[in-house]
């Protein structure tokens, strides 16, 4: 801030001197009217030349290198034009165009390569356009070359850091001026620096400049459009920070040497055992009872702690294991009970229809219905195999719908729709049959010339879907709720109406799963649907 007051007193110094200048009685008069005859011509160069002379001398003191003035009309001055040190082609260079255009106050910097012998190092030259004191026209140009290196010295810090660069630019992210003078009159290749200019005045902050993070400080001029920058790398100012950090660390290194013996008994001989005990509650809590602690000679408290908790979970292990051995005799005592419960009545009532057919009719079906009977039976026993096929279990309720409709003396409309392509599936025993009766039974009995029954299957991704429908009378509410809830049987007068239902369901996911069993819909005289989710299984596949 600082830097950017004095730099701003220096330009402001450096205008008002060139405004005397321009004010000068002497160079009004110079030009103000042109030169008639080849002497006034003279006389007017050789006075211009001595004035010019005159007022850079008193500019030098001010930091100028040099002191240019220029006509307007530079036809109207050939003897002064001709001894100009840039040449005779001043009209056709586009700075000196550009100036008598715009007629506003400017700065331009121009580099050896513009014109070497004219411009040895690199100059940023104020150019001014003057006008008549009380007629406002335009009389001619003042330029005063300013040493880049003159610049340079506002923004330069006393001592530099490592990689320091400081650097003025204008609102373009033009370099007029830089440590590294290579790249003076080049546009800075930061577009973070230039977005954090163009927001603020001053200001500092941290951003990507050149190959790594930088800390840029910035303050715009007061009255001239240019921006002083200084950019430190965050590693030069860090290099301090960082050799009392190694010094730190070595003060603490040498203390923690000094308590290392210490800390390595209390952590060797407590802290490690107490945290293999809590580490092994932790997987306890979390249901692994397998621990892997070891019985320890020690006689303090963590000795009796380790060799008691060993045994609480010993214990715990033969507990469950009792329980899980308890438990599969549970299950495959609810597999029998739910695998055989095949309705007495339905027994009874077919050998009562076979009775019957042989006693008051004396017809051969009497023998079709008996074989139809077997072949029941056999289907159903299935050797005592959990698993039976889709083809046998369809055979299966082919001949209890045959028995039932010989019984019922009424045919019974049952469509299968089952692909051909999983006939050979494996699927549980006992799976369609209850429910099928269960839509006789209990759905279109009281209905049979209308009733209908159809059965479909196919295959979902990894699950084999049944679903069979009826136009019966439904499932009353509270006994799709009692199926739902596992409460089937718990009532013992009226129909078992669902006990089918509920056994197959409890089938399924006892087998394979909660994801599947049977999913009802039922309203009140418009039917039954139901789904059945099974697994699709290899054919080698046994379970128990």
């Amino acid at each position: 801030m600082q830097n950017r007051k004095n730099f701003d007193a220096y330009l402001d110094g450096l205008n008002n001197s060139i405004n005397d200048i321009i004010g000068t009685k002497q160079l009004q008069q110079l030009l103000d009217t042109k030169p008639q005859t080849p002497e006034e011509d003279s006389n007017v160069a050789v006075e211009m030349a001595s004035f010019i002379y005159q007022k850079q001398l008193l500019l030098g003191g001010a930091g100028a290198f040099r002191l240019r003035i220029y006509p307007v009309h530079l036809e109207d001055y050939p003897t002064f034009t001709k001894n100009l040190d840039d040449g005779s082609s001043l009209a056709e260079q586009a700075w000196f165009r550009d100036e008598i255009s715009h007629g506003k106050p400017t700065w331009r910097l121009f580099l050896p390569q513009d014109n070497p012998s004219f411009y040895p190092t690199p100059l940023i030259t104020r150019m001014k356009q003057f006008t008549g004191l009380y007629d406002n026209e335009p009389r001619g140009i003042i330029a005063v070359d300013i040493l880049e290196d003159q610049m340079y010295r506002f923004v330069t810090p006393p001592q530099s850091l490592k990689g320091q660069e400081s650097f003025i630019l204008n609102d373009e992210g033009h370099v007029l001026s830089h440590t590294k003078k290579e790249l003076i009159g080049s546009n800075i290749n930061s577009a973070a620096l230039l977005n954090v200019i163009k927001q603020h005045n001053e200001g500092t902050e941290i951003i990507n400049f050149g190959n790594s993070q930088s800390l840029i400080t910035y303050a715009r001029l007061t009255d001239e459009p240019w921006v002083m920058v200084s950019s430190i790398p965050l590693a030069t100012l860090m290099s301090p920070i960082q050799e009392i950090t190694k010094l730190t660390v070595v003060f603490v290194v040498a203390y923690i040497v000094s308590c290392v013996g210490v800390i390595i008994y209390i952590t060797l001989h407590f802290t490690n055992p107490i945290m293999r005990l809590v580490r092994s509650m932790r997987k306890l809590e979390q249901g692994d009872f397998q621990t892997t602690l070891v019985q320890t000679n020690r006689q303090d408290e963590i000795g009796w702690l380790y060799n008691g908790y060993i045994q609480m979970t010993q214990k715990i292990q033969q507990l469950l294991q009792e329980v899980y051995v308890s438990e599969q005799v549970k299950k495959e005592l609810e597999f029998q009970v739910l695998s055989h419960q095949i309705n007495p009545h339905f027994l009874y009532n077919t050998l009562e229809s076979i009775r019957w057919k042989a006693e008051s009719h004396h017809l051969a079906d009497i023998s079709e219905m008996v074989a139809s009977l077997g072949n029941l039976l056999r289907l159903s026993l299935n050797q005592g195999k959990e698993l039976t096929t889709v083809r046998r279990e369809l055979d299966h309720l082919k001949a209890y719908t045959h028995i039932e409709s010989a019984r019922l003396d009424r045919p019974l409309r049952v469509v299968v729709l089952v692909d051909e392509g999983l006939m050979e599936l494996p699927v549980l025993r006992l799976l369609l049959q209850p429910l099928v009766e269960n839509a006789i039974h209990h759905g279109i009995r009281d209905q049979m010339d209308k009733g209908k029954i159809v059965l479909t299957g196919k295959r979902e991704g990894s699950q084999l879907i049944f679903e069979l429908s009826d136009n019966g009378k439904g499932i009353p509410e509270q006994v799709l709720q009692q199926i739902h809830d596992g409460r089937i049987g718990e009532e013992r007068s009226g129909a078992r109406q669902g006990v089918g239902l509920w056994n197959v369901h409890q089938r399924l996911k006892l087998y394979f799963g909660e994801e599947y069993g049977l999913s009802i819909v039922s309203a009140p005289m418009e039917g039954t649907h139901i789904t059945i989710r099974h697994p699709i299984l290899q054919q080698d596949t046994e379970i128990k």
